[in-house]
């Protein structure tokens, strides 16, 4: 959860917060406080004494308690870190007393109790090292994990995207139509043979032209002649059935897709759909902009019917302009005519060397000053006369000895009587437009109009320049409606689970859970989606083949019938009779029986039945992958299911580590000081084995932060960060840094920013802080990740 903007309930201060990291400085005590109790009371959900805005999961929602309740925060975590609660910052008086009576101690009981007192201190500096070190380990040993984890996780997520793209929905459908096509061609195979057409009878039965002296060279041309249009005929005949079928194929595919209801497993997939949200136009701004539409048409209307005398008002009132404009320009003329640049630029020149050489004093060349006074004055007079001005005054305020011109001034007089008729005029017909009732139309779309821009005004804030637009662009989160079925998880699965095999599909097992039946349902959806597109493309061909079958009957219908006047092959039978006599064999055959052969089964036939026991093939191909995906997701899913109760686990181990390390620096740091003292107490020939492994003195407050160091700075922070990631369902909420470093030199505080800068992708974090220092380091981070406020500025005038 992020806070976007709060606003104080006086109206006096309000504030957008970047979703990173925000510094904000300037602010007097009273509007900081105000703030601070704001931001403190989110995670408790109590009244956050301001208006404002949040943002949770992309959601917007508005600052108030109710809302905070609705999100179910209600936990007593202070999000506030300020000074005083960092490690170290205020030593405990009474460990201090302590320390410095055992000091005490040292010295008044001599070496036997100093080398008691230094063993102690030596043996519990040991044991907090060790459990510090421990601890450390422990978290490094989480966070490893945690990152190898992920890792796998990762690897697992690319897995089951491939295995999702191996998914092939219409693999049950098309097996089906598949083996039903097979199923047909092999039933026409075992029917019995129909009888032999004529066609191939009497190509069949054609008897050789034997040689003969009469024209030998003719028969032998006729028969090949005929021989050719059978060929034509068989070649025709099967690219017809191959066509056909391919048409009876696609149209029986065709009529299995439109008869395929996605909406069953559509419903079935959105039972669980429970808390997604989806934009969509806002009602009342679609409301407000029909009725601003629909007042623009009114007003339009109004417009198009003007009143009477709206034109001749219209006319007039450019006629006054005009005189307007032509009386301007002529008491202009009189008043300040233009003037030559080239004349003002020397006045003021000599203006100028004027006003310097007045007043100069010199004991030598007093005469030539005074004579080049002289001659500038009578130079500045001239180029005034020139230019029509009486004085340097006169010239200075715009009043020119021009106005005594006669004609200057009888065209300035004339334009003003002008002017004074059509504005007489004008007022004229006004009036009398004025006396004509006013359409109450008018009135009303105009106060129409006012409440309307009061209306939208409220709604967005601003009245833009194209309100319809503006309000049709409004967009707000919808949250949908919740259509669980009664029984939870269990009655999802079974209502997705039968609407799946009411498609036709054919699921793997009986015990797929929830989200893997919704995996599948969900790439069966995606693949339904292209099925328009499938049924046009299928269409197009079908066409095609449609018309290339209209193409291939007409060729057909032209080709000559057997036995017709027009057939070669009879003709060759009576020239070939009439040569040479019958034999008997033949004729006899012919009067007793079908002299035509058993040709066999259907050549066309059997290609489409061997090319159907290859679409049969591959589909059970396409059917044992897609099976074969399936039962991978559901694998690869659990896995990643594992994987994240595994991450969850870790983490809140990790989270539960980390105070613990601060809390153990924090005493390892105090165990070090208290051994110090002690050795600084010890004997003088007691060898300070341990100063070499401690360093001498105490540790500086200026880079440690009072007797903790920064590392135990660092780790509380950590461990306060981790208090505010999960909190609630709504995730973290934000960390307020009251100037909680004030204490510390900036130049001690870079690798606790940089880590603090690495957390604002998790948690939203505020500095209230005047340190120059993390303003700058704030805006060297870029406006993409921190936000910088100084509101003395923005009170400004």
């Amino acid at each position: 959860m992020r806070l976007v903007r709060f606003e104080d309930e006086s109206g006096g201060f309000a504030v957008d917060l970047h979703p990173l990291i925000t510094v904000i400085s300037g602010l007097p005590a009273h509007v900081r406080d105000r703030l601070v109790h704001g931001l403190a009371s989110l995670p408790r959900g109590t009244d956050p004494g301001g208006r404002g805005s949040l943002e949770v999961h992309g959601v917007f929602l508005d600052l108030s308690r109710e809302n905070l309740e609705l999100l179910e925060l209600n936990q007593d975590l202070d999000v506030i870190l300020r000074a005083g609660d960092l490690p170290g910052a205020e030593p405990v008086k009474a460990q201090v007393a302590e320390e410095a009576q055992q000091s005490d101690g040292f010295e008044s009981t001599g070496a036997g109790s100093a080398d008691a007192g230094l063993r102690d201190a030596r043996r519990f500096v040991e044991e907090n090292d060790d459990a510090y070190e421990a601890a450390v380990r422990d978290v490094e040993r989480y966070r490893s994990e945690i990152a190898e984890v992920e890792r796998t996780r990762a690897a697992v997520a690319s897995e089951l995207d491939e295995a999702r793209s191996g998914l092939d929905s219409f693999a049950v459908a098309g097996l089906k139509i598949s083996q039903e096509e097979l199923a047909e061609l092999e039933a026409r195979e075992a029917a019995p043979p129909s009888p032999a057409s004529p066609t191939a009878a009497a190509a069949l039965t054609a008897p050789v032209a034997p040689v003969a002296p009469v024209a030998p060279v003719r028969p032998i041309a006729t028969v090949r002649s005929q021989a050719e249009v059978e060929a034509d005929r068989l070649r025709i005949e099967s690219r017809l059935s191959d066509l056909i079928d391919e048409s009876d194929r696609l149209r029986r595919l065709m009529k299995a897709w439109r008869a395929i209801d996605p909406e069953p497993v559509r419903r079935a997939f959105a039972m669980r759909d429970v808390g997604e949200t989806v934009p969509v136009a806002s009602p009342e701004a679609e409301a407000l902009a029909a009725e601003f539409e629909q007042l623009e048409l009114d007003v339009a209307e109004l417009a198009a019917s003007p009143a009477d005398g709206r034109e001749q008002l219209d006319r007039l009132t450019a006629a006054r302009d005009d005189a307007f404009d032509a009386f301007k320009r002529a008491e202009r003329n009189l008043r300040s005519p233009e003037l030559d640049p080239a004349l003002v630029d020397r006045l003021e020149t000599a203006h100028d060397e004027i006003f310097e050489l007045d007043g100069k004093t010199s004991r030598f060349g007093a005469g030539k000053l005074r004579r080049r006074l002289e001659s500038l004055r009578a130079e500045e007079a001239l180029l005034l006369e020139q230019m029509g001005f009486d004085s340097w005054s006169s010239y200075i305020m715009g009043i020119t000895s021009a106005a005594s011109d006669p004609s200057l001034r009888r065209d300035f007089e004339a334009a003003g009587r002008a002017y004074e008729r059509a504005e007489s005029a004008l007022a004229t017909a006004a009036a009398e437009h004025s006396e004509a009732p006013a359409d109450p139309r008018i009135d009303e779309a105009a106060a129409k109009r006012a409440s309307l821009e009061r209306r939208v005004e409220d709604l967005l804030g601003h009245l833009p320049d194209d309100p319809i637009g503006a309000l049709r662009a409004v967009r707000v989160e919808v949250v949908q409606a919740v259509t669980s079925p009664d029984g939870g998880d269990e009655a999802a699965a079974s209502a997705l689970r039968s609407a799946l095999e009411g498609t036709g599909a054919q699921l793997p097992s009986e015990d797929l859970s929830l989200e893997d039946l919704r995996s599948i349902a969900g790439g069966w959806l995606e693949t339904m989606d292209t099925i328009p597109g499938r049924i046009a493309e299928a269409q197009e061909t079908r066409d095609a083949l449609e018309a290339e079958i209209s193409e291939l009957a007409v060729e057909l219908d032209a080709l000559p019938e057997p036995g017709s006047p027009d057939d070669g092959l009879n003709a060759t039978e009576s020239e070939a009779a009439e040569a040479s006599p019958a034999e008997p064999e033949v004729a006899e055959t012919a009067e007793g029986g079908s002299a035509v052969p058993d040709a066999g089964p259907d050549p066309v036939l059997l290609a489409a039945i061997a090319q159907a026991r290859e679409r049969v093939a591959e589909g059970e191909a396409r059917v044992e992958l897609h099976e074969r995906a399936v039962a991978r997701i559901a694998e690869l899913e659990s896995e990643g299911s594992d994987l994240a109760d595994r991450v969850r686990d870790l983490e809140q181990r990790l989270a539960d580590h980390e105070p613990r390390v601060a809390t153990l620096l924090e005493q390892r740091v105090a165990a070090r000081n208290r051994l110090r003292r002690a050795e600084a107490s010890r004997p003088v020939h007691e060898p300070a084995s341990w100063e070499s492994r401690l360093g001498q003195g105490e540790e500086s407050p200026r880079f440690l932060g009072g007797s903790a160091g920064a590392e135990a700075v660092e780790w509380y922070v950590l461990a306060r960060l981790a208090q505010q990631r999960s909190v609630s369902f709504v995730g973290s909420v934000p960390l307020v840094i009251d100037d909680a470093f004030v204490n510390w030199p900036f130049e001690a505080m870079g690798e606790l920013l940089a880590r603090l800068e690495r957390m604002g992708e998790v948690i939203q974090i505020v500095f209230l802080t005047d340190d120059p220092g993390v303003g700058n380091w704030a805006r060297d981070l870029g406006p993409d990740r921190a936000l910088v406020l100084d509101m003395r500025l923005a009170s400004a005038p």
